[in-house]
C-alpha cells in the first residue's frame, strides 16, 4: 500500500491486521524533536569525548566502546548522562497506536530511554508488561514492551560494548534465543535503525535468513545490501524523516479506521473512474477489496462498468475462469455486484470481457446471474434471451430458467456478428467487440446449412485443401443440432428449420413452382 510515497508490502499490512507484527524501535525513533536523543554513533562519540580516543576507520561502534571501557571509563554511566529526557515525540505515540488494544502491544526497543513508558502514561495506555535485559519473555507469545539492551534505571545491564554484545548474543545467548523465537512466530518491522547500529550485525547472526516470517526495515539507504542481513527494505526519501513520520501515522490511522470511517473515505474515491484516481487512493481501494467486512463499501458505491474492467485487469476476477475453485466471501460479493449492477445495462460489454473464456465461467457466477435474470420481472425479455445463450456456453444447467424462455430463444431469428467458441455439447456465440450496435444486439441460434453451403464439385476436386473446413462445418452442424435439442427438448423431433432448405440431391421439391 502506497502511503505518503512509501510502499508498504501487502504481507506486512496483512500481518498488522492479524496482530502478528513486532515493531523494533531504534535510536532514530528518539531522535525526533522534542526528544532529540543522539544516534548510537553520536552517543559513542559523546562517551569518548575527552578520552583522546576516536572511532577508527571501519571500526564497529561496539568495538570502539569496548576500547573506551578498557581505559577504565564507566561507559554505562556516561551513556545515561546523555539520555536524560522525558519528552517523547510523535513517533513514540504512532508506534504505540499500531496496537488496537494494550494487550496486543508487541514493541521491542534497543533504546535505553523510557520515552515509550512516558508516552503510554500520558495517553493512558496500560502496557501489559515491561521487560528489561537480561530478563526476556518467551518470544513466541509475549505482549508488552521489551528493552532488549537494557534501560537507564539499571545502568549495569546496558548492552553497549562488544563484550556485552558477545554475552547477550553469543556466550550467554539470552538475546539471540529471544530473537530467534520472535522471528519464528512474528513479522518484524524495524524503525529507526541504520546499518551502522551493532544490532544489525548481531541480529543477522542470531536468526536464520530462511525463517517463514518476513522481516522489514524502513530505510533510505539504497546502497546497503539489506538482503544479506535477512531484511526487506521499505524505502523512504533520503533523510526525509518527516515523510517517514507522516507515513507511519497515516498507516496507523488506516489500520485502525472503522467501517464508517472507511465508507466516508471511499465514497469520494469510488465516485470516479479508476483512470482518474491517483495511485495512493487506488491502493486504498485495493485494501477495501481485500477485506471481507469492507468489500460492501466497494459494491455499494460503484456503478461504473470501468471498475469491472479494472478489476479484471488487476486479476481480482481471475476466479471467474477457475470453475473448480471455492469462492470466498469477497469473490461471492463481487459476483453478486456484477449481476445486480451490470448484466442488464452492460450485457454486450460483459460478453466481450468473457470472450473465449466463456466456457470456463464459474458455475457459481452463472447461478447468481440466473437468479437475478429470472426472479426480477422488470428485466426485458431480450436481455434474458441474450444471457441464456451465454449461460449455455458456460455449461450452466439453467436450473433457474423457465422452460418458456428456452422455447422462445430457440425460435429467435435476429442476427448479429459472432465470435464462436465450441464447448463439449454445443456451439456458443458471443458478440464481436467491433460491433457498433450495442443497444439492440440479440442472440440467434444460427441455421447450420446457411453456414456450410459449398459447391460439391469444388470440394471433390480439392478435398485435401478443404479438409479442415469440412471438419469445422460438420462440427458446427453437430453442435447446432445439439444446441437445438437442449433448448427445445421434445419439440425438436420435427426439424422445421430445415424444411424450406433445398435438398442436396436433385429433387422436385427443390423447385417451389413445380414441387408438391
Amino acid at each position: 500500500m502506497l502511503i505518503k510515497g512509501i510502499d508498504y508490502p501487502s504481507d506486512l499490512i496483512d500481518a498488522f491486521k492479524t496482530n502478528k507484527v513486532v515493531i523494533f524501535a531504534g535510536a532514530g525513533v528518539s531522535m525526533y524533536d522534542p526528544s532529540n536523543c543522539p544516534s548510537f554513533e553520536d552517543l559513542a562519540k559523546k562517551i569518548a569525548s575527552g578520552t583522546g580516543l576516536s572511532l577508527g576507520e571501519g571500526e564497529s561502534l561496539d568495538a570502539f566502546l569496548g576500547r573506551i571501557a578498557d581505559k577504565g571509563i564507566n561507559i554505562q554511566n556516561e551513556a545515561i548522562k546523555h539520555l536524560q529526557t522525558n519528552s517523547y515525540n510523535d513517533v513514540h505515540d504512532t508506534l504505540l497506536s499500531f496496537f488496537t488494544l494494550p494487550s496486543e502491544i508487541k514493541l521491542i526497543t534497543t533504546n535505553f530511554d523510557l520515552l515509550f513508558e512516558k508516552c503510554a502514561l500520558d495517553k493512558k495506555i496500560e502496557i501489559p508488561r515491561i521487560f528489561s535485559a537480561p530478563a526476556m519473555p518467551l518470544g513466541r507469545s509475549f505482549s508488552g514492551l521489551v528493552h532488549l539492551h537494557g534501560e537507564i534505571q539499571y545502568s549495569a545491564n546496558l548492552v553497549l560494548d562488544s563484550r556485552a554484545f558477545g554475552e547477550a548474543y553469543i556466550t550467554d545467548g539470552w538475546a539471540s534465543s529471544f530473537l530467534r523465537d520472535v522471528c519464528q512466530h512474528y513479522t518484524i518491522l524495524f524503525v529507526g535503525y541504520s546499518h551502522k547500529d551493532p544490532i544489525m550485525n548481531y541480529f543477522s547472526r542470531a536468526v536464520s535468513k530462511r525463517e517463514e516470517k518476513q522481516r522489514y526495515i524502513l530505510t533510505f539507504d539504497g546502497g546497503m545490501d539489506w538482503k544479506c542481513l535477512g531484511l526487506n527494505p521499505i524505502f523512504f526519501e533520503k533523510e526525509n524523516y518527516k515523510q517517514q513520520q507522516e507515513s507511519l501515522r497515516e498507516l496507523s490511522n488506516i489500520l485502525r479506521a472503522d467501517y464508517f470511517t472507511w465508507e466516508t473515505i471511499a465514497k469520494d474515491i469510488l465516485a470516479n473512474t479508476p483512470s482518474s484516481i491517483n495511485p495512493e487512493d487506488l491502493d486504498r481501494v485495493k485494501y477495501i477489496l481485500n477485506d471481507e467486512k469492507r468489500i460492501k463499501i466497494f459494491t455499494d458505491n460503484v456503478s461504473r462498468f470501468e471498475w469491472v474492467l479494472w478489476l479484471k485487469e488487476n486479476k481480482y476476477l481471475d476466479f471467474l475462469f477457475l470453475p473448480a475453485c471455492q469462492l470466498n466471501e469477497i469473490q461471492q460479493s463481487l459476483c453478486e455486484w456484477i449481476a445486480e449492477k451490470f448484466i442488464v445495462s452492460n450485457t454486450f460489454d460483459i460478453a466481450v470481457m468473457l470472450g473465449d473464456k466463456l466456457s470456463l465461467l464459474h458455475p457459481a457466477f452463472c447461478d447468481i446471474v440466473e437468479r437475478f435474470l429470472f426472479y426480477d420481472e422488470s428485466i426485458p425479455e431480450s436481455i434474458r434471451n441474450q444471457w441464456i445463450v451465454l449461460l449455455l456456453g458456460a455449461g450452466s444447467d439453467l436450473k433457474h430458467v423457465n422452460p418458456y424462455y428456452l422455447n422462445e430463444i430457440a425460435k429467435s431469428k435476429t442476427t448479429f456478428p459472432f465470435i464462436c467458441s465450441a464447448t463439449n455439447n454445443y456451439l456458443v456465440s458471443v458478440p464481436q467487440q467491433s460491433s457498433t450496435d450495442k443497444t439492440n444486439f440479440s442472440i440467434e441460434i444460427r441455421k447450420a446449412h446457411a453456414h456450410v453451403t459449398l459447391r460439391t464439385g469444388l470440394l471433390l476436386d480439392n478435398l485435401g485443401d478443404y479438409q479442415s473446413i469440412i471438419y469445422s462445418c460438420v462440427s458446427c452442424i453437430h453442435d447446432w443440432y445439439t444446441m437445438r435439442k437442449v433448448l427445445a427438448g421434445d419439440n425438436c423431433v420435427f426439424d422445421k428449420e430445415s424444411w424450406d432448405i433445398s435438398a442436396i440431391e436433385e429433387h422436385k421439391q427443390n423447385n417451389p413452382c413445380t414441387g408438391t
